[in-house]
């Protein structure tokens, strides 16, 4: 039975002194930082309500109030003191120079470096799970998912999916639930799957100031709330500091230096991120690694719960701290010892073979040339980057820094629950600074650098071509020039390889085009496939293989465009083409011909690397939207607006009692619900119920959603007269009755055009709506929902006709309509109402596409004229919407003006793209 609360409203709400001001507080800090009419509109509904007294608030000061909930510890298991947060000195030791005395101590000068704000993992382990009601859908048993084709029984395969899916969780679990017991103790025994991310942000737009924030996420809460900004998944744990400014005046009073090198300053920001680690990983989060804490979680359960770290997102100069090696060395990944020579050969089975057999492993080697280049420096006086230091790491690029996770969480075969631990394994793949912004971006640039010296010209074309593309789902109007690549984010660079294709057809002559057209499906088909929610084991088979194509196109790619090199002139009037050189290139002093300023487009970057290990993450830690470091990046907007709320001075320490006060007041809103208080959601907003009770938000089990409102009749009669020789009208009617009979009437057989007669439409009339919307299934088994608006050019759709001859059970249609009509079937007078699209069907054009030819799937509309180019459609046949795109290079049709109300605005292209 779920554990409840017996504290009275007052013991729950205090120090506040009554409900009237915590609501009021409530509104203040949690319902956004800049007030728009909407909540404007909620402060009315707020002031409104029956347990509200404007009177309680009159004397209330607001300070004070903040004062207590930033201060104040309440009197629950799971309060501490300011919620966790403390404030600690981060220690690092600075070497000593050559020259220095002999009595110096072996671990350098100690250097203290005030303001790390951090919080107590296992208190916030604790609190989420006695008090937040997401925790009660928490999976603490983790499983194997499998899935078997219906097609196919008798096969079934892995799927792969949550963190609680993936193989670290399930191996770790049964070691925990093998090992021996805690004495005298029976709780269940549990794994809380910590997730953390870090990484810095910029506040202001047009200042310096940044903080660095450190998140941690449960992998035992499903990543579809998880990643969710709404959801308050995120934990915030810490705030990293920098070197303060006056770090070069210690250096050179205590240590003596005359200029500070930047191998000094490196080796010193090294010490002390894994410093700040040190301290969150405090001995409280040790004794529970091993030993377990008891929880009486919120389901009423009393755990004994082991946190396991699983998961550390972030992007390649964080993984490279993490990971405590050099910022592309020799080896610059932190997960094997690849070289950058040795990048270009990627998805070979020389490729997969290094990743393999040259894993990085954090074992006793590993410490000892750590230990040994810290002696060189610390006691005899060697600087970080000196010959002596670099014979005993350059060669896999490590650093001489200990890795606190290795010193702290590294295996114990002494203790229980059998803890392994290898740091190296819990940095996953990253899509975002990888893919969208790393390698497409590289390439997307060098195209562009193309286009420029081949035909200039064709970039006007190219820009024009993406301001046509239509907007679907995710993707948006593409407003700004795509050549020029101002102001555009990661968000942009997705979508613009998504859309690539029909855009980029034909704007170069052969054999050019017909490579590069080749290269973008290639890779829009690898990143769809690495960016998949949910995968099998076929699926990620053809993620392997398309990892292998990915490296041949890329190869080629790169051999083949060598002369497409701007010269310096050129340069100057076109600064976008300096761009190309990526900042995870091996750096000029490697030796590299991939270096720096070589100019041209080259293979030579840990971000190429990286797109072979996503096979391996996946299957270890889940799939990508799970472990992505776009989760974090929607956290920064948390923390940015925040900070609008500070007075921009010691802002730090104000983001946290920020933090607390939310904190607060949230767990606050928690118990409250469960005494019936009706606490005013966040994020509730108001729609605009254009269509009457039709348009309130539909149920996941309706398959469609078409308004009910007569609102907008349409005479068939006027309909006609207006448009007398309009090819999409001639059969309009007769077709209408057929398809409504077919509809009502759906088990007779053909009927005969008298039978058609026997459908009566209400004063001749159907009703006109704007959209349709429609459910369907994901293949990641979630409901999601398309709609269908022709007049936004939202309006393709795929109609399933299992008994249609072609390549799949579907056809395309281009839907001209949403209506429905009141009718009733002669000689009854009972009404009905028939919902239906009125459509004009798409053709199928008879190319090669899919992966074995590496084009996509055109169709283009059937001509007018035809007697069957326009139809009905039942809303219950459309399977989902789908995504066309003009295929510009084919052009318009031979009568590009609109001839029929049929034909689309501005007239037709004369094959159109499909978008997968």
């Amino acid at each position: 039975m779920a554990r409840k609360s017996n504290r009275t409203i007052q013991d729950i709400i205090s120090p506040l002194p009554n409900i009237s001001t915590w609501l009021w507080g409530h509104h203040f800090w949690l319902h956004g930082n800049k007030k728009t009419l909407s909540e404007n509109d909620a402060l009315v509904e707020l002031i409104n309500r029956k347990d509200f007294n404007a009177a309680d608030i009159l004397d209330c000061k607001l300070p004070k109030i903040n004062a207590l909930l930033d201060q104040e510890q309440g009197t629950m298991p799971w309060d501490v003191d300011r919620d966790g947060w403390k404030e600690s000195s981060i220690i690092i030791s600075v070497p000593f120079l050559p020259d220095s005395p002999p009595s110096r101590p072996s671990e350098g000068i100690p250097y203290a470096v005030p303001g790390f704000r951090h919080r107590s993992i296992c208190a916030e382990i604790r609190k989420t799970l006695m008090t937040d009601p997401a925790a009660k859908r928490f999976v603490f048993d983790p499983f194997y998912l499998e899935f078997t084709d219906p097609l196919h029984p008798g096969k079934t395969e892995r799927a792969y999916g949550e963190l609680f899916n993936s193989d670290i969780f399930i191996e770790e679990d049964l070691r925990l639930q093998n090992s021996p017991p805690v004495e005298g103790c029976d709780a269940p025994r549990v794994i809380m799957a910590c997730a953390f991310w870090s990484d810095a942000t910029q506040l202001a737009q047009f200042a310096h100031l940044k903080a660095w924030p450190g998140y941690l996420y449960f992998g035992n809460q499903s990543k579809y709330e998880r990643a969710r900004p709404s959801s308050n998944a995120a934990h915030h744990v810490a705030y990293f500091p920098v070197l303060p400014d006056d770090f070069g005046d210690f250096l050179k009073t205590h240590v003596g230096v005359k200029t500070v090198t930047p191998a000094l300053l490196t080796h010193c920001r090294r010490e002390l991120f894994q410093g700040g680690i040190n301290l969150l990983l405090d001995d409280e989060f040790i004794e529970a690694y091993h030993h377990g804490m008891l929880v009486d979680c919120i389901d009423g359960v009393r755990r004994r719960v082991y946190p396991r770290i699983f998961v550390y997102s972030g992007d390649y100069p964080e993984k490279v701290l993490l990971a405590t090696i050099r910022d592309k060395g020799l080896c610059p990944c932190p997960r094997c010892l690849v070289k950058f020579d040795e990048i270009p050969a990627l998805g070979t089975e020389q490729d997969r073979k290094i990743r393999e057999e040259r894993a990085r492993k954090d074992n006793l080697a590993r410490k000892e040339l750590v230990e040994q280049a810290r002696v060189l420096i610390y006691k005899n006086g060697y600087v970080p980057n000196s010959v002596r230091v670099d014979e005993l790491l350059k060669s896999q690029s490590l650093v001489p820094t200990r890795n606190v996770f290795s010193e702290k969480l590294k295996w114990n075969p002494a203790g229980p629950g059998d803890v392994r631990f290898d740091f190296h394994k819990i940095l996953p793949v990253d899509p975002l600074h990888e893919i969208e912004i790393g390698v497409w971006k590289n390439v997307w640039i060098h195209i562009i650098r193309i286009i420029t010296i081949h035909n200039r010209a064709a970039l006007l074309e190219l820009n024009q071509r993406f301001r046509m593309v239509p907007a679907f789902s995710t993707i948006r109007p593409f407003h700004e020039n795509m050549s020029d690549m101002t102001r555009i984010a990661a968000r942009d660079y997705e979508d613009i390889l998504q859309c690539v294709i029909p855009c980029f057809e034909g704007l170069l002559d052969s054999p050019h085009n017909e490579s590069i057209m080749s290269l973008l499906y290639t890779m829009a088909t690898w990143h769809a496939l690495a960016k998949m929610r949910m995968h099998i084991d076929s699926s990620l088979k053809l993620l392997d293989d398309g990892t292998t194509a990915l490296g041949i196109r890329l190869r080629h790619f790169a051999g083949s465009t060598k002369e497409f090199v701007p010269d310096e002139n050129e340069n100057d009037e076109e600064p976008l083409l300096m761009q190309l050189e990526p900042d995870d290139a091996q750096p000029a002093e490697s030796g590299s011909s991939g270096s720096k300023g070589a100019g041209g487009f080259h293979m030579r970057t840990i971000k190429t690397h990286f797109l072979g290990d996503y096979v391996q993450s996946i299957k270890t830690l889940g799939t990508t939207d799970s472990t992505s470091t776009q989760i974090g990046e929607l956290e920064h907007r948390r923390v940015k607006a925040r900070y609008a709320r500070t007075n921009k001075r010691n802002v730090e320490a104000q983001l946290v009692d920020i933090d607390i006060r939310e904190s607060r007041l949230t767990l606050m809103a928690h118990e409250l619900r469960e005494k019936g208080v009706d606490v005013p959601q966040l994020g509730r907003h108001t729609s605009s119920a254009r269509e009457g009770p039709a348009d309130v938000d539909m149920s996941p089990e309706d398959r469609y959603r078409i308004g009910t409102s007569d609102r907008h009749p349409v005479s068939l009669q006027q309909l006609q007269e207006d448009h007398p020789e309009d090819p999409a009208l001639t059969n309009f009617v007769v077709d209408l009755k057929a398809h409504i009979h077919a509809h009502l009437c759906p088990d007779e057989a053909e009927t005969s055009r008298a039978e058609w007669g026997r459908i009566a439409i209400r004063d001749g009339r159907i009703y006109h709506h704007e959209t349709a919307r429609i459910n369907y299934t994901t293949y990641d088994v979630q409901r999601e929902q398309d709609v269908v608006h022709p007049k936004a050019s939202r309006n393709a759709v795929l109609v399933y006709a299992p008994d249609e001859e072609g390549p799949s059970p579907w056809v395309y249609a281009w839907v001209l309509g949403v209506y429905h009509a009141r009718v009733h079937v002669l000689p009854s007078s009972e009404e009905q109402r028939v919902p239906f699209l009125w459509v004009r069907w798409l053709d199928r054009v008879d190319e090669p596409h899919g992966l074995a030819s590496n084009r996509l799937e055109h169709v283009f509309l059937r001509p007018s004229a035809n007697t069957d180019a326009f139809g009905f459609v039942d809303p219950e046949h459309v399977i989902r919407a789908c995504h066309l795109i003009p295929r510009f290079a084919r052009g318009r049709t031979a009568t590009p003006e609109r001839l029929s109300i049929g034909d689309p605005a501005g007239g037709a292209w004369a094959q159109y793209s499909v978008n997968q």
